[in-house]
């Protein structure tokens, strides 16, 4: 207990004893019993307990919350006082909680008589109409295989059945898959010993499902210079003559088709003839728009009527990925050193790199090129492979984490370690026939496997 105030005199509480009260100049510097230093330490403690005395008359004054409201009757009371809190990424939450694990086509068990244990799913695309699958797979040789998957079994069976439709040899890496709005397939490959090609093909119909027919190509094209072809995509907005365009190191092809053929032309070139610059990865985000991501980390938009190109957005790295958002405008890019942001073309361009609207939080991809991403549009879900084998999945609305998915068998009994276990390929279907009518899936290729997550 502190000794009585006198009258002229500081009382220190450390040293224990009185300090007459002086002017400043007369006393050390920060002495605290000089005339300044007291009315200093006065006013403070008079602010001090104003606020104590305010803080109790706000604790005696507030109207508590009654202890009914967390109970589930007061849920209308509560509702009317505080009004309804939407949740932007409700329906995100609501496709990501009902999703479950399952095995949907095993390459390496139906095509065992052509294949080895070491084969390996690089790619695919899958037609909801017809329920065929095309994969390309990496073993002694690269192949594309077809499969027909049954559309009377649910995917909530154990494995659904599945027929053999079509295989096929290629010539180097298989670069990308890719199902045409006319259900063509284009199949692009990497180029190595032999050069690169672009093959374009049918879906056969349903009524020759069960035969076993080796697939022909129907239209095989080359670039005109020896070059690598990284990825493809056909316009998914073209209603009459497809369009596709291709990736290739350098520049963008823009394949178009005629009457009797199809004819190709170089779109764009990028970087200089010295060091060129590859686009690896291509999304249409209008009829007459698309947009091309490079290794350089620039972002270009291509406009087919004008056949003008600009350099629009540039990311933190190599472009991997890019999808469309909930319109032209948004874009959400995938790239190397583990960067998923979320970009509006409307934003106006820094220095260095390009400011996104948010990034994706705890994304894991330091060099891997092949490494699945997509977008599901209507519920604004983002799935994208991790380094460790699992798929996480975002919200397109604000960046949050909604779920991990993990593949079936991963870090399960019998699992190698030394397996490659990235998930190389994501897409986000809707099944509209059989037994799985409007349900969305999520299809992923990991090793040997098309996995399902539905």
């Amino acid at each position: 207990m502190d000794p009585p105030d006198l009258p002229g005199f500081y009382y220190d509480r450390e040293r224990k004893r009185y300090f007459k009260i002086q002017p400043g100049y007369k006393l050390p510097t920060g002495a605290k019993y000089s005339t300044d230093a007291v009315k200093r330490e006065q006013a403070e403690t008079n602010k001090r307990k104003r606020e104590e005395e305010h803080e109790a008359r706000v604790r005696t004054q507030t109207v508590k919350r009654s202890i009914l409201l967390p109970h589930a009757g007061a849920w209308n009371l509560k509702l009317e006082t505080y009004g309804l809190k939407a949740d932007p990424s409700a329906h995100a939450k609501a496709l990501a909680s009902g999703f479950e694990a399952s095995t949907f086509v095993n390459p390496r068990v139906q095509w065992a008589a052509e294949t080895s244990r070491n084969i390996a799913v690089r790619c695919f695309d899958y037609d909801a109409e017809t329920r065929t699958l095309i994969t390309g797979v990496e073993d002694q040789h690269h192949m594309l295989l077809s499969t027909f998957v049954d559309p009377n079994l649910s995917s909530r069976r154990i494995v659904p059945k599945w027929h053999q439709r079509d295989f096929q040899v290629l010539s180097s890496t298989i670069s990308s898959v890719h199902i045409t709005p006319h259900r063509r397939v284009v199949v692009t490959t990497r180029g190595s010993s032999s050069a690169a090609e672009i093959q374009i093909s049918s879906i056969r119909n349903q009524e020759s499902v069960l035969d076993r027919i080796y697939m022909d190509s129907t239209v095989n094209l080359r670039p005109n210079s020896h070059t690598t072809i990284f990825t493809s995509a056909p316009n998914p907005f073209s209603s009459g003559p497809e369009v596709i365009a291709v990736g290739t190191l350098g520049s963008v092809i823009r394949l178009e088709e005629g009457p009797s053929s199809w004819g190709g032309k170089t779109a764009f070139e990028k970087g200089p003839q010295n060091r060129p610059d590859a686009a690896l990865s291509l999304e249409w985000l209008t009829p007459h728009s698309l947009s091309a991501g490079f290794r350089s980390g620039d972002v270009v938009l291509y406009d087919t009527r004008s056949k003008g190109y600009r350099t629009r957005l540039k990311h933190l790295s190599s472009v991997i990925g890019i999808k469309r958002g909930e319109h032209e405008s948004q874009l959400a890019i995938a790239g190397l050193k583990s960067t998923l942001c979320l970009y509006d073309l409307r934003m106006i361009k820094d220095h260095k790199s390009t400011r996104p609207v948010f990034r994706f939080k705890d994304y894991e991809n330091a060099y891997t090129e092949a490494s699945g991403f997509d977008v599901h549009q209507l519920s604004g879900l983002v799935a994208a492979s991790q380094e460790n084998g699992y798929v996480q999945l975002y919200s397109l609305k604000d960046g949050s984490k909604i779920r991990r998915l993990r593949a079936p068998g991963l870090y399960g009994s019998g699992y190698d370690p030394k397996a490659r276990t990235r998930v190389s390929c994501l897409r986000f279907v809707e099944e509209v026939i059989g037994a799985d009518r409007g349900r969305t899936k999520l299809l992923g290729s990991i090793n040997s496997q098309v996995v399902q997550f539905a």
